[in-house]
């Protein structure tokens, strides 16, 4: 997943020589430069095709959690803002959870109202057209709000971001949990602690879940799964997945942080 993500990069640098200078400049949006290799990363083999923006890919897996607990808790800066996003404020403004949104409302725009198309290799959702003709605009030197007007747009209007905002997260919050049947489902983000490297950091979690019942408690900080260091959701996620449902594994954590 990450080779096909940074060879995504390295392709675009290849064909479009000033894609990566557009991004650097602000004019290609990083929500769209990393979105769209994330979903490149998270395609899944299926015999000898491979299959475009899957729930059941690493990207996926290492991304759901941390946008759903973003949107739920009120944390996902304004659409209409993040489409802005010049590189230096993509990456520092919090930028694992700019990543997750990234690669979400690419998903969004490629796979809507879907969550995911087991018949296509590559979805072809409502937006996925508009999607395109942006792509295209910007390989071909438009400026950035002018591609969006025209991709996005109705009727030569600016794109209405509010409406593509509430709709991108109503959707986004009917993927499944990735943890879902296994003993940490209901595990949420600490959206403040996203970029620390030492575990993850586990956000408010309700009494009921199953986590909880499981043992995990908010602000704890995992760090192994069954001794194997977990300092991501991407390196958590499918190990646990692996687990039959009559097995035991074991979770080594922080309490509290501390």
């Amino acid at each position: 997943a990450i080779f096909a993500h940074e060879g995504m990069h390295q392709f675009t640098d290849m064909v479009m020589p000033d894609f990566q200078k557009g991004v650097s400049a602000g004019e290609v949006p990083c929500w769209y430069s990393e979105g769209i290799a994330d979903c490149i990363g998270n395609c899944e083999n299926r015999g000898d095709k491979l299959y475009m923006c899957t729930m059941k890919g690493y990207i996926a897996m290492m991304r759901t959690i941390v946008v759903q607990t973003g949107i739920r808790e009120k944390r996902t800066p304004p659409l209409k803002e993040l489409v802005k996003y010049n590189q230096k404020d993509y990456y520092s403004k919090n930028g694992r959870l700019n990543y997750s949104i990234g690669w979400s409302f690419t998903h969004f725009l490629m796979t809507y109202p879907k969550v995911e198309d087991p018949s296509k290799q590559i979805p072809d959702g409502k937006y996925k057209k508009g999607l395109v003709a942006f792509h295209n605009l910007l390989a071909a030197g438009k400026k950035r709000d002018d591609a969006y007007q025209v991709a996005f747009g109705i009727n030569g209007s600016a794109p209405d971001w509010n409406r593509f905002e509430k709709e991108w997260k109503e959707y986004v919050l009917t993927f499944p949990d990735p943890l879902r049947g296994t003993a940490l489902e209901g595990l949420s983000a600490d959206i403040d602690k996203l970029n620390d490297t030492d575990g993850i950091y586990v956000g408010t979690i309700a009494d009921d879940s199953v986590c909880s019942k499981s043992g995990i408690k908010s602000k704890d900080v995992i760090l192994e799964v069954n001794g194997k260091g977990s300092l991501h959701y991407g390196m958590l996620i499918p190990p646990v997945r692996k687990v039959k449902p009559a097995e035991k594994f074991k979770v080594k954590v922080k309490r509290g942080g501390g």
